[in-house]
């Protein structure tokens, strides 16, 4: 059964005409109310035909973007991040027909990663498509170098102490994940396969997805979306999150220009999504609210 709740009209207006046409005294008999679909409490995002599907145990819901309305529907396939990707063997990275050999030791990285997976915590191994760059579980390695990289602290951190929490790979470019506090405070560094920074930061923490063969965007922990070039990794348009720590609650290609981000509240999330224009300027054409499931 579909998910629903009772949510209070709070137009006074409406009020006022529904009890004129219930009781001819104009006394409302009760709070008028309206049944919507809510969410319950640590729901996911996925998508399915392009269209955003919020997830929780055991089920999933397809939601209307211009109405109110949303349908149960199949847990989805995983829609993965990033879909042009270089392929990371026992011996090899490659992309196609082009592979570069790995030395001894990032090997033996790659292997020790996944033997120590699990279910629940899988091994994350992924490759720079120009084969430069292995990350191991958020580590970057070099392939030439056959050693692990030790990026450089963005300007930003020149007076503050601060730890990258973790690489992604993105085209031939790395997002590094940096922190000075306990968090949230993630902040997000463009980095070349080279290991030299591109640029400034912007928030981070919450996704990197691929879109299209032009752009990709972070998603910081505040739900802030930003737009760079897949190519020279320069930023492009950007939207700011919110002011709820942590709000980020999923994001998700829907189409090659499109993006969906689940962005929490203490009472609910929305359902968001951003359209990316050629020159990777970002607009918001709906904001779908969903009330958290009463316990």
């Amino acid at each position: 059964m579909l998910v629903e709740k009772s949510f209070v009209v709070v137009a006074l207006g409406a009020a006022v005409v529904l009890a004129r046409a219930g009781d001819a005294g104009g006394v409302p008999n009760k709070v008028p109310t309206v049944t919507i679909p809510c969410a319950p409490m640590n729901s996911s995002l996925s998508a399915v035909d392009g269209m955003p599907v919020v997830c929780w145990e055991g089920a999933c819901m397809k939601v209307e973007l211009d109405g109110t309305g949303a349908e149960l529907v199949a847990t989805p396939p995983p829609v993965p991040p990033w879909r042009t990707v270089a392929a990371v063997t026992t011996d090899s990275v490659c992309m196609g027909t082009s592979c570069k050999k790995l030395g001894a030791k990032l090997r033996t990285a790659v292997a020790d990663a996944r033997k120590k997976a699990t279910t629940e915590d899988p091994a994350r191994i992924a490759a720079t498509t120009d084969l430069a760059v292995v990350v191991i579980n958020g580590d970057p390695w070099s392939v030439a170098r056959d050693k692990k990289m030790a990026l450089k602290r963005p300007s930003e951190y020149k007076n503050a102490e601060a730890a990258m929490v973790g690489a992604t790979v993105a085209g031939d470019l790395l997002v590094a994940d940096w922190a000075d506090c306990a968090g949230p405070c993630t902040q997000s560094q463009i980095v070349d396969s080279r290991g030299k920074n591109r640029g400034g930061t912007t928030q981070g923490g919450g996704a990197v997805l691929e879109l299209g063969a032009r752009h990709f965007a972070v998603i910081g922990e505040y739900a802030s979306v930003q737009i760079f070039d897949t190519h020279t990794g320069k930023a492009r348009g950007s939207t700011p999150g919110t002011n709820n720590a942590d709000a980020f609650s999923g994001a998700i290609r829907l189409e090659d220009d499109q993006l969906a981000v689940l962005v929490g509240e203490p009472n609910g999330y929305h359902v968001l999504i951003f359209d990316i224009d050629e020159h990777g300027e970002v607009t918001k054409p709906y904001d779908r609210y969903l009330p958290v499931c009463a316990p």
